[in-house]
């Protein structure tokens, strides 16, 4: 009896381990994703509406397979442009002489840089007695060669409460610079030496810095279109797409309506957004969520309702980012109830290095599919299977009980007689 327990809680186990266990045949879609260029440090693979369609809210029902059959590790992500961005380094620099030309009426600095470098701006303190007055630039190399001739330049405080004056000059490669400022008041040579003091000698450093997430305009097909009394409601195909804004376009040149749309599953219904719009309006943000329809309610009111209505929709682009395998192409598993991925992941942000792009292919029914029997119905069957065994291992047990007290009362009435 106990061996036959044992081995039903052993199946049961097992029965229910391969139930959670999660096999290509698992996944009803598959497409084959072919890499353009050779394999490099990181690539994407662009979600596009069957994906979005066959796809759960949070993508754990996708997998990645390389050419032998191994998981490759993924992340999504929004796609952000790269843009030229300029920031600027303050060099180390130490003024190493100071004096007051009083033909000239002038103060003249002299600034060792180190390292060597491309100076492009100076930023001074904006100071009152300072505005308008005259500056000039000489620069030299390590060895104390000038490089180029005397630059000359009028400090102009810019409007506004800023507390700093900027020059933007072109890049110059020194190891020293020399300034002279106009003092009118060559007595106050105080003042004016610790205004160059506070002098910032800079470099100009350009970076690629990513921008606002990249956005497609996407049209979704149009399921019906009714006009009931004040109300004009439109019911597209939402392919489970998580859209941003919605852009309503009409012949009518002026007009004013409320407008509300929906998002709708199979299991509710949810108002993503609620306004007043006008033909001065771009368009009517969304919150980004994902469902089988989106339905658009235009309340006409007492007018009549808008001429040729067209819809279009923004999304923003994502993709699935990851490493790609030495091989290159890979395959693209996806559908079926998949609830976690096999691991945990997240792509830091790669700035300056855009992401290599797989091209997808048309997208097939899997060979290895198998549908799987509900995870939730082996529980029930095995349970039910563990409560029969226990009933007939009770059952059982009694039986025995009442045939040894037969025994007993008739060992009793042996004795007796």
């Amino acid at each position: 009896m106990k061996k036959i327990i044992i081995s039903a809680l052993v199946f049961s186990a097992a029965a229910i381990l391969t139930a959670n266990t999660l096999y290509i045949r698992d996944f009803p879609f598959m497409r084959k994703a072919k890499l353009k260029g050779t394999p490099g440090k990181i690539a994407a693979i662009p979600l596009d509406l069957k994906l979005y369609k066959n796809t759960n809210d949070r993508y754990t029902n996708i997998r990645i397979i390389d050419s032998n059959g191994r998981n490759v590790p993924f992340s999504v992500k929004n796609v952000y442009p790269l843009q030229n961005k300029h920031l600027y380094a303050v060099y180390p620099s130490a003024m190493t002489d100071f004096r007051v030309d009083q033909t000239t009426k002038s103060a003249v600095a002299e600034f060792a840089i180190n390292p060597e470098g491309y100076i492009s701006r100076l930023t001074f303190p904006a100071e009152k007695e300072m505005n308008g007055q005259k500056i000039s630039l000489v620069f030299f190399d390590g060895k104390g060669k000038m490089i180029s001739g005397q630059k000359d330049f009028l400090l102009r405080i810019p409007d506004g409460n800023s507390d700093i004056i900027t020059l933007d000059i072109p890049p110059v490669k020194a190891r020293k610079l020399k300034i002279s400022l106009t003092v009118p008041d060559y007595r106050n040579t105080k003042s004016a030496k610790q205004f160059l003091e506070d002098i910032s000698i800079e470099q100009k450093v350009s970076l690629k810095t990513p921008g606002l997430p990249q956005i497609m305009e996407i049209a979704l097909p149009e399921i019906s279109r009714i006009n009931k009394g004040t109300l004009t409601e439109i019911t597209v195909d939402a392919n489970r797409v998580p859209c941003t804004e919605l852009i309503l376009k009409t012949d009518n040149k002026i007009f004013n309506r409320y407008i509300e749309v929906f998002s709708r599953t199979q299991e509710n219904e949810k108002c993503i957004a609620s306004q007043n719009f006008s033909q001065k309006d771009k368009g009517i943000p969304l919150q980004e969520v994902r469902g089988d329809y989106y339905i658009v309610r235009i309340f006409n009111a007492n007018r009549e309702p808008l001429q040729n209505i067209r819809l279009l929709w923004e999304v923003r682009k994502k993709v699935l980012m990851f490493i790609p395998p030495e091989k290159g192409d890979v395959r693209i598993y996806y559908g079926g109830n998949a609830k976690t991925l096999p691991y945990d992941i997240e792509y830091a942000e790669r700035y300056g290095l855009p992401p290599q792009v797989y091209e997808l292919e048309e997208e097939t029914w899997s060979p290895d599919y198998e549908p799987q029997i509900p995870t939730i119905n082996l529980y029930k069957y095995f349970l039910w299977v563990i409560i029969f065994i226990a009933g007939m291992l009770l059952f059982l047990t009694i039986i025995r009980m009442i045939n040894k007290n037969r025994d007993w009362d008739d060992e009793n009435k042996q004795h007796k007689d």
